[in-house]
């Protein structure tokens, strides 16, 4: 017997500015996404910095909101 359950798949964008968490179903196409945005670190001129944990705990809530 085949199984009732509809099947899709987590996607994770981690971007310069934002997290984001996209779902697409069998078909590949969006059926939801949740993004959230971060403060970025300049140490110094050139450089960008993002706190891991920030960026782990962005990702958590996008999953939950998604």
């Amino acid at each position: 017997m085949g199984s009732t359950q509809e099947s899709f798949v987590g996607s994770i964008d981690q971007g310069t500015t934002s997290t984001r968490f996209l779902i697409f179903n069998r078909s590949g196409e969006p059926v939801t996404s949740h993004q959230i945005e971060f403060k970025q670190i300049y140490p110094q001129p050139g450089y960008v910095s993002i706190t891991p944990l920030v960026e782990s705990n962005d990702l958590l809530i996008g999953i939950q909101l998604a």
